[in-house]
């Protein structure tokens, strides 16, 4: 028999939610008492689902000025929109080795052309991103900026590069911080008008391992 006491302190219980993607929907409901077995393709989803949240979460500040116009035509959030339409494209595997390809990530989506001979490579600073600075292309203007990320999922953060040199530089030094052991590091970029009001696709630009190098 529940007593009062047990009683209170089942209501003090907070409710238990879950997070999942329903027909490109992000849905939150509440656990309730489930007789049949989770499904492995359901262990898959769910699981899925969290590790792509996480990282998608790591980089907020640049999803939500990259799927912001897109956004606007769904009137939904911009972190929302990134998260469905990414969520099924980077997930790879089976509960429970689910792993995220980086490679099929796209972290802004627009009209905007990028440029031509696009290219990261690794420099004793940090990472050297650099492009065909012609701006003669439908759609393009000299003044529109580089929007750079670099992700480290060991360490589990992303820096966030949003308002990077002018499209006619032809390049840009992205700075890391200082790590001692060798590190994976995600490469990413897009272009944006100087209004926002237009924004490229985000490319990928490869995985480097980073390690600071020794000073004599």
């Amino acid at each position: 028999m529940n007593t009062k006491e047990n009683l209170l302190e089942e209501k003090k219980q907070p409710e238990k939610m879950i997070q999942y993607l329903l027909n490109d929907q992000i849905v939150n409901r509440k656990v309730g008492k489930r007789k049949a077995p989770i499904s492995l393709k359901e262990k898959s989803s769910q699981k899925g689902f969290a590790i792509s949240s996480k990282f998608m979460s790591k980089l907020k500040f640049f999803l939500k000025k990259g799927f912001e116009v897109e956004a606007k035509k769904v009137a939904r959030s911009p972190y929302h929109v990134a998260l469905s339409y990414n969520n099924p494209m980077i997930i790879r595997g089976i509960f429970p080795d689910i792993k995220i390809d980086y490679s099929k990530a796209i972290l802004s989506m627009g009209n905007m052309p990028l440029p031509n001979n696009i290219l990261a490579s690794l420099h004793k600073t940090g990472l050297r991103f650099s492009w065909d600075p012609n701006c003669d292309i439908p759609g393009c203007k000299p003044d529109d900026q580089v929007m750079l990320v670099a992700y480290f999922p060991e360490k589990g953060y992303g820096i966030e590069l949003l308002n990077g040199e002018k499209r006619h530089k032809g390049e840009h030094l992205l700075e890391l911080p200082a790590s001692v052991n060798l590190t994976e590091v995600h490469t990413y970029m897009s272009f944006i008008s100087a209004d926002h009001g237009s924004i490229s696709n985000s490319t990928y630009l490869g995985q480097f391992d980073w390690q600071t190098p020794l000073t004599p």
